[in-house]
């Protein structure tokens, strides 16, 4: 067991490639003089297919999950890159490590990339991959959370009739409740961290945010390519696509890997269909329909907290505190009561006459302070939910919602509600974006 790490005294990471063997895939990585193994077992290895598609799927998933190894030191140089993923990586790195380098106070992520292989750019397009391994008629793997976000999404499917089994890398009782409520089979990907690299975080290494819906985007296509689904649906919101912050002449966004640009940049090495049935609605919209599913408000969970080693340890399902759940009882309130927004988190939170609680708000609604880098809202969205819920009798004589009332300012001209926006929805599955709207 190391004693002490120091980051700057690493100049490479190699990615060593990957195996796979009845159900298990096994990627390794070399930081400097550490190796690392990373794993992902598959549910029904009986019956899994590891064909062409489903080895370019684990490509793409072995270049996502070095992020997670390269942060430690972040080095200089990155070898064993797949020539035809040339672009992805660079990419992946910069704007998928970009709040890693800000908070780190590091350069953009631009190392220099050792290709495998010479560059294919034959490979590298959208019709060269879209759909090829897959079953059209099969169901389609849905992403599931345990949040809000993931339930409409599941929802709007079985409204439309469409075929799905849900999906997750790992789970949590949030994610298990979610899938007995809906009737539907979960399949879980297991993903397996080398030990080691937690050591190095707790003896010197660097630390961060990485692209993780990126990496799990990938090891759900590879589970939906092996086991023949048609497609990989996730629940990104608009609102994902919106970068908080610019550092050194690179946009920072937290959300970058549920944006529409990765969205767009993952659909063309995965193949198989990838996209976001929530793309077009903001967050704000994403709420009003998840308010009308009320067998869920017992066991949603959208807390990044209770998704921790401590969060599951103790059964928590909302922490009250953090910057997620604030923005999540903020959008839900204009669509329910104060006694329903309290059965489902546990307390109400626009109650809290704290200065602390205001200034968490404030930040949030984008009056003082950056606004969190959290997977929250837009500051526009919160501004137009704290506006609904200052002229509803039953919120308006809430603390935070007389403290800050005056302070919102409002559009009065924009609709979250009815805008849409960009997105990438196959013709084929446009009847369940539409089903609960």
């Amino acid at each position: 067991m190391r004693e002490s790490f120091e980051p700057r005294e690493v100049e490479c990471l190699e990615l060593n490639g990957w195996d796979y063997d009845r159900g298990v895939l096994v990627h390794r990585y070399t930081l400097g003089t550490v190796a690392f193994e990373e794993r992902y077992v598959f549910p029904h290895a009986d019956r899994f297919d590891a064909n062409e598609g489903f080895e370019r799927a684990c490509n793409v998933l072995h270049v996502a999950a070095s992020t997670s190894y390269y942060k430690a030191a972040a080095p200089g140089t990155v070898t064993g890159i797949p020539g035809w993923l040339s672009r992805f990586t660079e990419e992946l790195f910069l704007y998928g490590l970009a709040e890693f380098a800000m908070t780190n106070g590091l350069e953009p992520i631009r190392p220099g990339f050792e290709l495998r292989e010479p560059v294919n750019l034959g490979q590298d397009t959208d019709e060269g991959n879209r759909g090829r391994g897959t079953d059209s008629g099969a169901p389609a793997v849905v992403a599931v959370g345990g949040g809000k976000d993931s339930i409409v999404t599941i929802e709007s499917m079985k409204r439309a009739g469409m075929p799905l089994v849900l999906g997750s890398v790992r789970t949590h009782r949030a994610i298990d409740e979610t899938a007995v409520l809906a009737g539907v089979e979960h399949l879980v990907v297991d993903r397996i961290i080398d030990p080691k690299l937690l050591n190095l975080n707790e003896i010197g290494a660097l630390n961060g945010h990485v692209p993780v819906t990126a990496i799990n985007s990938a090891a759900l296509a590879a589970l939906s390519i092996g086991l023949g689904y048609s497609a990989v649906i996730m629940s990104n919101e608009a609102s994902a696509s919106v970068p908080l912050a610019q550092y050194r002449g690179i946009a920072v966004n937290h959300q970058w890997s549920k944006s529409l640009d990765c969205e767009r940049l993952l659909s063309e090495y995965l193949p198989v269909p990838y996209f976001s049935l929530l793309r077009p609605l903001h967050e704000v919209e994403i709420c009003r329909r998840f308010a009308g599913l009320p067998r869920y408000f017992d066991t949603v969970t959208s807390c990044n907290r209770a998704y921790t080693a401590a969060g599951r340890a103790s059964g928590m399902r909302w922490c009250g505190d953090c910057p997620k759940c604030r923005f999540v009882f903020l959008g839900l309130a204009p669509f329910l009561s104060p006694e329903t927004m309290q059965r489902i988190v546990g307390l109400d939170l626009l109650a809290d006459a704290s200065a602390a609680a205001a200034d968490a708000y404030r930040a949030i609604l984008g009056i003082s302070g950056e606004p969190p880098m959290e997977c929250i809202g837009t500051v526009d969205e919160s501004n137009w939910a704290m506006a609904r819920l200052a002229q509803d009798p039953r919120w308006g004589n809430h603390a935070v919602v007389q403290a800050l009332a005056s302070e919102v300012p409002v559009n009065p001209t924009w609709d979250p509600l009815s805008e849409r926006s960009e997105d990438r929805i196959p013709d084929e599955w446009r009847k369940a974006a539409d089903a609960l709207s």
